[in-house]
């Protein structure tokens, strides 16, 4: 990823997601956050995934293909929403 809130970040950022308990976000500077995998939305399986990272917050992961290889990832917490 290149773009967190709307900022250029100084490296790319890298999720790993699939079909795993853990997904981790790597900042490649040494900071990662994981997400274990609660629950997946069946009828949309890249929206609607509820997950709780590393710091015990509960989040919602929206992965939606935007235009040829451009993803957005929207992560919503309960007060803030953070989009990649």
């Amino acid at each position: 990823m290149t773009h967190l809130l709307d900022q250029k970040l100084i490296k790319d950022t890298y999720i790993t997601v699939g079909e795993m308990k853990v997904w981790e976000l790597d900042f490649q500077n040494g900071e990662t956050i994981k997400y274990t995998i609660i629950s997946i939305n069946p009828d949309n399986p890249m929206c609607g995934i509820t997950a709780t990272d590393n710091f015990g917050d509960t989040c919602e992961i929206c992965i939606t293909k935007i235009s040829g290889d451009d993803t957005k990832i929207e992560f919503k917490y309960y007060e803030k929403k953070i989009n990649l």
